[in-house]
């Protein structure tokens, strides 16, 4: 894998992170731990085997991409909004054969338990999830402009 592979893997597996870590209203708390022992485990994943000026080199290049995605949503957009972002982000990397989801995969694992707590029949939700699509495709249009998800 190379530099730019790991920061891509390395971002999706740091958002999917922190929505967990930002304490939806998760099932139960031993799921819960389970489930965010395996988001850590898959945000290392990438950088494993690097030296730590490496490491620490990519993951500041995580953190910029979160910088023009993620973070200008906290405090102005609900969590459950995020999530679907998220969501519509990792489908359209799906989509554009990028990105496979191996049933049994961590990845598959977490966005599964992700979309378990979102009541998709509610009115509100299907409000969310058609802006949730648009800031997905502008997520990808930004990153790859940055020259990611290529």
């Amino acid at each position: 894998m190379n530099d730019r592979q790991r920061c891509e893997v390395g971002f999706i597996a740091r958002v999917v992170y922190l929505l967990i870590l930002g304490g939806m209203q998760m099932k139960t708390d031993n799921q819960h731990a389970e489930i965010a022992n395996m988001a850590l485990g898959m945000c290392n994943e990438p950088f494993i085997g690097l030296t730590e000026e490496d490491r620490v080199k990519l993951k500041r290049r995580v953190m910029r991409m979160e910088e023009h995605t993620i973070r200008p949503l906290n405090g102005k957009s609900h969590g459950e909004k995020i999530l679907l972002i998220v969501y519509h982000f990792i489908n359209n990397l799906v989509d554009m054969n990028y990105l496979s989801l191996p049933e049994g995969s961590t990845l598959a694992i977490l966005t599964d338990y992700l979309l378990s707590v979102v009541d998709s029949e509610n009115e509100v939700v299907q409000l969310r999830m058609d802006s949730a699509k648009k800031q997905a495709a502008k997520w990808l249009i930004k990153l790859q402009n940055e020259g990611y998800y290529r």
